[in-house]
């Protein structure tokens, strides 16, 4: 299948067979792709809500047998292990619910122009420029998922800190097992989560998936 690269080709994926227009298939998509954006910034919140539940339990556990003395080594190091496999989770499901809202945002985009024009594409923009220090209680357009993807790299990096940390107090076998797991998972959280190629330009590059069934298997 090769990659839809302009507008039009776009288009005629929504071109009517019998009139050549485009109004009401066209519409119904654009329907339908403010609707499935608007399911996937829920889907995101719901997800970080999750994560960050999981997280704050994990920290507050690993200081609770770090105020106990006599709580076991490896029992730190083990909510280490879980700590940051989960943190990683968290930015990879960051990054994969900002991939789908790009994507659906990118179809709004396209589809919107004969319908509504370009609403959603245009940003009401103040004509004094902004500014994040000289004016901190005025709007400024920070990308709020970006703020996550960051949050979710610096609790990555003081889990791995608490975990070098725990790792002083086990023994070989213990430690050797517990990496082994830990590298295992993370592998498989970085290598292979990814659900498809993106091509180099995501605003023009699109593949459409299709079933590939013919006109006399359908009939």
């Amino acid at each position: 299948m090769d990659p839809i690269t302009t507008r039009n080709q776009y288009m005629k994926e929504f071109r009517d067979d019998e009139t050549g227009t485009t109004s009401k298939k066209q519409a119904e998509a654009l329907r339908y792709a403010h609707e499935i954006r608007r399911f996937e910034i829920d889907l995101y919140w719901k997800r970080a809500a999750y994560f960050w539940t999981f997280i704050a339990a994990a920290f507050g556990a690993f200081f609770l047998l770090e105020k106990d003395g006599n709580a076991p080594g490896n029992s730190s190091f083990l909510l280490s292990c879980l700590g940051l496999v989960f943190s990683v989770a968290w930015y990879l499901a960051n990054r994969g619910s900002k991939y789908w809202q790009d994507n659906w945002e990118q179809h709004v985009d396209l589809l919107e122009d004969e319908i509504t024009g370009p609403l959603y594409k245009l940003n009401a923009d103040n004509p004094e420029g902004y500014s994040l220090f000289r004016r901190p209680l005025d709007a400024y357009p920070v990308s709020v998922s970006r703020i996550n993807q960051i949050l979710s790299l610096f609790v990555i990096a003081i889990w791995i800190l608490l975990l070098v940390r725990s790792l002083l107090a086990l023994g070989h076998l213990t430690l050797i097992l517990a990496l082994a797991v830990t590298g295992v998972t993370l592998w498989m959280l970085l290598a292979k989560t990814t659900t498809k190629r993106t091509g180099e330009d995501f605003s023009l590059r699109m593949l459409i998936r299709r079933r590939g069934i013919t006109p006399e298997q359908s009939a």
